[in-house]
């Protein structure tokens, strides 16, 4: 009786997707989102709205703080029940992509132990290590959809908790919005629900697609007499719906088993904290564990070519646009992977391509759509072509702006996509789109510098010297804030090239000049920046160092810098820093790790500090056992 309560609790309890509580924070509404307003003082009247599509790559990596916590209770037991209470960070790779979104692969990285009160030990074991572990799914096109690929093998409870998990923090967002609100049937913990979907009506605009949009979320009591559902969800999408930013969720189960009641609560919080790409051969071998055919390594042109090919057909460029105006094909993911298909096997004919973009209003779909497809194709002749449409159209500024991000982050940019952010980089004039490249060269500086080859380290060379011009040439605070954020991104070379706002008299100047630091790449860095931070006077420049030296990736010399540091007295918050930031490199670095959390924890004296450290060097000692 007891084990199949237990398998229920992750449905209910261990479906980490109940998601939490809205009494964080609920929009006012000023108008019912039922009935769109009017003309009341110069509201709008609501527009149907095109929903775009995600836009990824392959190796990227979604990272979300998570927050869980759950409840339930034994029927005709009281006083026993079970608590689970767990945080950490849920991380969502990308595999590939296919007609409908993209392959996936779920992982929760606890960053505490989790706490699992009366569960039996080796179901604790079986659920922390799947969720290491993680699991395979597919990420849906539009809002936020996942859809778990459950092994036939995986433990029942486990299986339950990604399927649950997956259910109810979803955001299913049809191609057309038509009216600021709308009900559809959606699975929540093997029942079927009504779901009501309410846009908050105090962020409706005319460029509403532009701006971070709440929806909230709730269904209706299942009418099954053995299982009742309720629960209530606010969720805040990323602009242009291209992600989500936030979850809130809380929901209630009761469920019959045998005649009596067992009930259930939780609450789940998703907050977004950053993307980041993985290895090559990280991708390939979860890919092969999806069933995937791809081989292990790099896969081959030719290879690659026969997937494009499969996924274009016969197909050439005109019957792909004459399908791009009929009637729901404008958010076609099916249609867009043909473009970018014909794009990738047909590199010299992408100008007759751009003669088709060059009269389109900013607004169309087959505008937005084929920078996506280009973007995603990356070959030099399509950056070279997303470089002169931007020459077109650098009056439209969040189009200029979307293209100068795109060509900042592509894994192979040309010199004329360098050269191209370089010539807006100097404009005379401040403006988003000059600042926009000056980041975006930072990030393209970084990708070059981690290439073997002496053309690429000579380009990445060039980026930095700009960038350092550029800082000497700022003046106010605001302008060179701005200049060490976009050569912080590029890495510096020497530390010496800073030394002048480093011992800047304007603690604002100064800490945003150690920040700068955080991808350096002189292996003296770690240990500059602690020595420094023994040094520093204000408390603020403290607080940036502790942030540049936690985004470092943990090596040799960041550990023996890191044992400098642990000599001096060190705030709360920043043991709490230095713990996260280990968390990460537990398996690479068993003993450096666990020797830092030791002694973060014998310095500690709060109690409530120690008991988040201690939590912290369980888990990396279930890491390293696991």
């Amino acid at each position: 009786m007891k084990k199949r309560l237990l398998i229920v609790l992750s449905i209910g309890l261990a479906t980490l997707v109940a998601a939490t509580a809205l009494y964080y924070y609920r929009p006012v509404a000023l108008y019912s989102a039922a009935t769109p307003p009017q003309t009341k003082k110069g509201a709008l009247i609501w527009q149907p709205q095109d929903v775009p599509s995600w836009t990824l790559v392959r190796g990227e990596e979604l990272i979300y703080d998570l927050n869980y916590a759950g409840s339930g209770h034994f029927p005709g037991q009281t006083g026993q029940g079970l608590d689970v209470q767990l945080q950490g960070s849920l991380h969502i790779l990308i595999l590939s992509e296919e007609t409908s979104g993209y392959r996936v692969w779920l992982s929760i990285h606890p960053q505490s132990v989790p706490q699992l009160q009366h569960i039996p030990a080796p179901m604790r074991l079986s659920l922390q290590r799947g969720w290491i572990e993680g699991v395979g799914a597919r990420l849906l096109s539009r809002g936020f959809q996942l859809e778990p690929n459950i092994p036939s093998d995986m433990d029942p409870t486990l299986a339950h908790f990604w399927q649950s998990l997956s259910e109810r923090m979803q955001a299913v967002l049809p191609p057309v919005l038509q009216t600021p609100s709308w009900s559809q049937e959606e699975s929540l913990a093997g029942a079927t629900v009504i779901a009501h979907y309410e846009l908050d009506p105090t962020h409706l605009s005319p460029g509403l697609l532009g701006e971070k949009i709440y929806v909230q979320k709730s269904y209706d009591e299942t009418p099954s007499p053995n299982k009742k559902l309720s629960g209530e969800s606010l969720i805040l999408l990323r602009p242009r719906f291209e992600g989500l930013e936030q979850l809130q969720a809380e929901a209630h189960e009761v469920q019959e088993l045998n005649g009596q009641s067992w009930t259930s609560d939780t609450t789940l919080k998703l907050q977004w904290q950053k993307q980041m790409s993985q290895t090559e051969a990280r991708v390939a071998s979860l890919e092969s564990r999806w069933g995937q055919t791809r081989a292990e390594g790099r896969v081959e042109s030719s290879q690659e070519s026969s997937i494009q090919k499969a996924a274009l057909g016969s197909l050439g460029l005109d019957e792909l646009w004459s399908q791009m105006y009929q009637p729901g094909s404008q958010n076609s993911q099916d249609l867009y992977l043909k473009l970018k298909a014909w794009i990738y096997l047909h590199p010299a004919e992408i100008r007759r391509l751009m003669e088709r973009l060059k009269g389109l209003d900013e607004d169309d779909p087959a505008l937005k759509m084929a920078i996506r497809a280009l973007a995603a194709a990356g070959q030099p002749e399509a950056q070279n072509a997303l470089v002169d449409l931007m020459d077109q159209r650098q009056e439209d500024v969040p189009l200029a702006r979307k293209i100068i991000t795109t060509l900042g982050l592509v894994p192979e940019p040309t010199l004329k996509a360098q050269q191209a952010l370089e010539r807006l980089s100097q404009s005379p004039e401040d403006s988003p789109v000059r600042r926009s490249s000056r980041l975006a060269l930072g990030m393209m500086a970084q990708r070059l510098s981690q290439k073997q080859d002496a053309e690429a380290q000579t380009r990445a060379r060039h980026i930095e010297s700009l960038a350092l011009d550029h800082l000497r040439e700022a003046k106010g605070l605001s302008a060179t804030t701005e200049a060490l954020a976009a050569l912080g991104n590029s890495g510096l070379s020497r530390l010496e090239d800073l030394d002048p706002w480093l011992k800047h008299p304007d603690p604002a100047i100064r800490g945003q000049a150690y920040f700068a630091l955080r991808f350096a790449k002189p292996l003296s860095t770690p240990d500059f920046l602690v020595t420094h931070f023994a040094a520093e006077e204000s408390a603020e420049v403290r607080r940036q160092i502790m942030q540049a030296i936690s985004l470092r990736t943990p090596d040799v010399s960041w550990f023996q810098a890191v044992q400098k540091l642990l000599t001096h007295p060190l705030p709360d918050e920043d043991k709490i820093t230095l713990a996260k930031s280990v968390m990460g490199s537990v398996r690479k670095h068993r003993q450096a790790s666990l020797n830092v959390l030791a002694q973060l924890l014998e310095k500690t004296q709060d109690a409530a500090v120690r008991e988040n450290l201690a939590k912290y060097q369980e888990t990396a000692k279930n890491q390293v056992a696991l």
